[in-house]
């Protein structure tokens, strides 16, 4: 199915991989001995079934009175999407329930060129009536609030940013769709890159992303305009592998960037920066990222982030300290 979009798990404590949950009681869908491998992130998961399940694409408030939000460190996959002065996050979760997600909010027209080739069952609010129509019309099963069981709105946040979903609800109201299926490959990097330790992403209007490599935990940790971007359970959210795509700008309210192109990409795994480019030829195919040399870019093992920074922002890398220095094209400075 969806070759790029395939987003992962953080690293578990040594206790919740014996006993196949978190702390906080969500299923992690791993174990000491596994019972197949999670197409989206190339991890193993100790009860098959969970394999037998679709996709699920859940729309994230991540506005500040948004945050924390619920359920994104369980996701196998993670979008950031810039939208009206904002960014909103795509959560894709299957191998993992991760309970109740949220704050959920209103689908956009990227999201018809962004989600068919995975075919999740997608929750959102609720959209404007014609962005709504494309919606459904582009993918297998669209849930807006009041639609299934599951749905809460929380005496804690003020409206819009109070909207919640149970996950295993939307799942439960959606029998008989097919089970994801391999998104990439998951392999060691290619040769080069360039030794970071930090990136930063400019989203025009729409503050700024950024990722710190951690050695020891062997992953990318998320920043949020600055500052350390945690999960409601308290859990830092990061992933293995980030994707940083560069988006045309369109000029269109409706459909701010081009998704259905091409264009240059970043991609960041093991403490490394690598050069490399991004395909879509129409909404239904896949996208696909690409080394320098043309070939398929491996994740790693893990969950991923796919940041869509239009071509108006900038993306800037911190050398690692004991390397060269990187300019903000991401050339060696």
């Amino acid at each position: 199915m969806l070759r790029l979009l395939a987003f992962a798990l953080a690293l578990l404590a040594l206790g919740a991989c014996a006993t196949g949950e978190d702390a906080d009681g969500a299923d992690n869908g791993q174990a000491d001995e596994g019972g197949g491998i999670a197409p989206l992130t190339g991890l193993p998961v100790d009860d098959a079934s969970v394999l037998e399940r679709p996709p699920l694409a859940v729309k994230i408030d991540n506005l500040a009175a948004a945050r924390p939000q619920s359920g994104v460190e369980h996701a196998d996959i993670v979008v950031v999407e810039p939208v009206e002065g904002a960014t909103r996050l795509i959560a894709t979760f299957h191998s993992r329930d991760p309970g109740e997600v949220g704050p959920v909010r209103s689908g956009r027209l990227l999201d018809a060129d962004l989600l068919p080739p995975l075919e999740p069952v997608f929750a959102m609010s609720g959209a404007h009536g014609p962005v709504e129509e494309e919606l459904r019309a582009a993918l297998p099963v669209v849930i807006s609030e009041g639609q299934s069981e599951g749905w809460r709105r929380s005496d804690e946040r003020a409206a819009p940013h109070d909207l919640y979903v149970e996950a295993a609800s939307l799942w439960a109201a959606s029998v008989g769709l097919p089970a994801a299926s391999t998104a990439w490959d998951f392999a060691e990097a290619p040769d080069g890159g360039t030794a970071i330790d930090s990136a930063e992403i400019a989203y025009p209007q729409a503050g700024s992303s950024g990722w710190v490599w951690s050695a020891d935990a062997g992953r990318w940790l998320r920043l949020q305009d600055g500052g350390e971007h945690t999960a409601m359970s308290g859990d830092r959210l990061g992933g293995e592998t980030v994707v940083v795509l560069e988006v045309a700008v369109t000029g269109n309210e409706r459909l701010p960037i081009d998704l259905v192109s091409g264009g240059s990409a970043t991609v960041l795994r093991d403490g490394r920066a690598f050069e490399a480019s991004w395909q879509k030829a129409s909404r239904d195919s896949q996208l696909e990222v690409l080394t320098a040399e043309g070939a398929p870019f491996p994740h790693a093992v893990g969950q991923s982030w796919l940041e869509l920074m239009p071509t108006s922002g900038g993306l800037s890398l911190e050398p690692a300290a004991d390397e060269g220095g990187v300019g903000p094209d991401g050339t060696d400075g």
